[in-house]
């Protein structure tokens, strides 16, 4: 008689709380991918104690979920642990398509998860002109939108060029139609010069307005207002 004996691992389950953009959700998001970027096993993210993600967030974890693809391992979403709103907000905004689930997104106020692996110039400007800057909820001049996706696109390519990345950038948005922001993320998978992101910008004609705040970030985190003629942008920048 032959017996065979079957191994099986549970998948290692993740628990994701609330998060904002404060200082602890940061941290917390930082640590994890620092922990897990190296992993090849298999992941199940639960979300019984969340009750929001932001978008920043969303791109931090879309990095880590790519992170840990190519490496090798698998990673599951328990979307029967989500509550409505968040189980709506990351549809929406692509997250579940981007984890390969079958729930594609739509255009609400959601700017949508974005992975570029390399310097494609159409896809870029059709991401930022079409789901970031020239939706309903944006009044801007023709001139002072080229301008705006002139100075983040050459960021794009600085990025590429100068930082190195395997992995490349990911990027999400949201609108926050009470905080009257509009907000766009860009995770940049390695670590790239600050003074090269505000340079781009300068050359522009352009200012980063940074809130006093992200100095506690240690880098990592550059958060304010494109700042041109008196026009501002809400951006939100993380470099990890």
């Amino acid at each position: 008689m032959t017996v065979s004996l079957f191994s099986f691992s549970p998948p290692e389950k993740i628990s994701i709380p609330t998060l904002n953009d404060h200082r602890p959700d940061f941290d917390y998001l930082f640590s994890l991918s620092k922990k897990y970027r190296d992993y090849s096993g298999h992941i199940l993210f639960t979300f019984d104690h969340c009750s929001f993600i932001r978008h920043n967030a969303v791109a931090v974890l879309g990095g880590l979920v790519t992170y840990i693809k190519k490496n090798g391992g698998r990673v599951d979403l328990n979307i029967p642990s989500m509550k409505g709103n968040v189980h709506i907000n990351l549809a929406q905004n692509g997250f579940l398509s981007f984890c390969g689930y079958d729930e594609p997104k739509w255009q609400g106020n959601a700017v949508s998860i974005q992975h570029f692996e390399e310097t494609d110039r159409d896809a870029i400007i059709h991401y930022l002109n079409e789901e970031w800057l020239l939706r309903s909820w944006l009044s801007i001049s023709p001139r002072l939108l080229d301008e705006i996706v002139g100075a983040v696109w050459e960021i794009f390519t600085n990025a590429f060029e100068h930082s190195d990345t395997q992995h490349g950038i990911f990027t999400c948005g949201q609108k926050y139609p009470i905080l009257n922001e509009l907000n766009l993320t860009w995770l940049i998978l390695v670590l790239v010069s600050q003074q090269m992101f505000e340079d781009t910008l300068t050359k522009r004609g352009m200012i980063l307005v940074v809130s006093p705040l992200i100095r506690h970030y240690n880098g990592h985190l550059r958060k304010g207002v494109l700042r041109r003629k008196g026009r501002e942008t809400p951006v939100s920048v993380l470099i990890s």
